[in-house]
């Protein structure tokens, strides 16, 4: 808990392996304990993405999935995306295509950040349908800058 204390935090990754192998059990209690400050479940969750496995997998699913605040959605796109993009990238990508659609325009965002940076096929192609369905120029400007096309 003391390293994700702290005013300028920043993820203590040495440190966090220090402690063992299975830190990251720790790590998803105090990110599911609604008693602890959401910023140290916030630190306690992005902390996981050192931690790349099924059971980590499975606590980000349930907080996309869940009706948590779109804040921690969002966060948990982006931790999602760190973690998994590189070693699980369809998987990844199956996720994310979803939330191109989702009522939150800075969770489609997010997602759409993400597939950009898998860069396959099948991300650019889904990039590409959501595109047609931007309607608000910030959106198409965040991802897809000047360009014509993703």
């Amino acid at each position: 808990m003391s390293l994700l204390k702290g005013y300028e935090w920043s993820m203590p990754g040495e440190r966090l392996g220090a402690l063992g192998p299975d830190v990251w059990r720790e790590l998803i209690d105090i990110a599911r304990d609604t008693k602890v400050p959401a910023f140290i479940r916030a630190r306690a969750a992005t902390s996981l993405t050192l931690y790349p496995n099924d059971h980590v997998w499975a606590f980000y699913m349930a907080q996309i999935d869940s009706g948590a605040a779109p804040t921690v959605r969002r966060r948990m796109v982006d931790d999602l995306c760190a973690a998994f993009s590189e070693l699980h990238p369809s998987r990844v990508e199956q996720v994310l295509e979803p939330l191109l659609a989702a009522q939150d325009a800075p969770l489609r965002t997010r997602a759409a950040a993400c597939l950009a940076t898998i860069g396959s096929d099948t991300a650019m192609q889904a990039l590409e349908r959501w595109r047609e369905t931007i309607a608000e120029p910030w959106e198409k400007q965040m991802i897809f800058g000047d360009r014509d096309r993703p």
